[in-house]
């Protein structure tokens, strides 16, 4: 149930693992992009809360694809993935911390496998008392993509793009923000058709947009374990219906978010929606 009210406007960033880390070196973190998302966020904190949640990048999808987590357990050796993988995402959630305090930002990490059991790899309970009582304080919880354990398989991933609805759902937030390594969504995958186009605005409810823009010819690359972007916009379903604004942008460049704390509009990047 969501209790908690904000005392100010909360707003979910999810960075994504392609940002923040080095997709071609393994474990290998991008310091300088995170720490200007950081430093943007700290200089609007006074104005509103935030609530971070990061992916894993080239920190947790190797191990967790090595290891083939995502399914729950199926042989003995994924023991040692499930402490590898939550092992590496700690490091990469540690340098975040890191970062955001050397600028001033109170960052504590609350790590889903301490607090969240899933079944058949869904959210079934998550204890957010901790969490609240933070943000309550002042402080900005980040959370990551984890490996938490689930009462029917073991085991599995859970990823940000499951908690970002949950958390947003369940702390009343009135805005997400989704920085990518792209400035938005596409006709196209950008990175491989040069006549893609940024689309302003998406319906996903549109299931034939939908299905040109993510179709395997339009969006040829790497496939992640945590699923691909039609299956982000479905996690995001519910909470489109609530009315909570989503925005998929760019944060490879700071004018996209700058944009949106600072209120000038119209905002750069994609607004999601859902239209029935």
């Amino acid at each position: 149930m969501n209790s908690f009210t904000p005392n100010k406007p909360l707003w979910l960033i999810k960075l994504g693992g392609s940002i923040i880390t080095d997709d071609q070196e393994f474990m290998t973190s991008r310091d300088d992009i995170i720490t200007n998302v950081l430093f943007l966020l700290a200089e609007y904190s006074e104005q509103y809360q935030f609530v971070i949640v990061h992916g894993a990048g080239s920190f947790g999808h190797p191990l967790a694809k090595s290891y083939k987590l995502s399914k729950g357990f199926q042989f003995d050796r994924q023991n040692f993935g499930v402490v590898l993988t939550h092992n590496a995402m700690l490091d990469l959630n540690h340098l975040l911390v890191e970062i955001g305090q050397k600028l001033g930002l109170h960052l504590v990490s609350f790590p889903p496998i301490s607090s969240v059991i899933t079944n058949n790899g869904r959210i079934k309970n998550w204890n957010l008392k901790s969490l609240t009582l933070a943000l309550s304080q002042g402080f900005i919880p980040v959370i990551f993509g984890d490996v938490v354990f689930d009462e029917s398989i073991q085991f599995t991933i859970l990823s940000g793009d499951q908690i970002v609805p949950y958390l947003a759902n369940q702390l009343n937030a009135s805005k997400i923000v989704m920085l990518t390594d792209v400035d938005g969504v596409y006709s196209k995958n950008p990175k491989f058709n040069p006549s893609a186009y940024l689309i302003n605005e998406i319906n996903v409810l549109d299931e034939d947009l939908l299905k040109q823009i993510f179709s395997t010819e339009n969006n040829s690359g790497k496939i992640r374990v945590t699923g691909e972007m039609g299956k982000k916009l479905d996690e995001l379903i519910p909470i489109l219906r609530k009315g909570i604004e989503t925005f998929v942008i760019s944060g490879l460049k700071s004018e996209f978010l700058r944009s949106h704390l600072e209120g000038k509009k119209p905002y750069l990047g994609t607004k999601l929606l859902a239209k029935e």
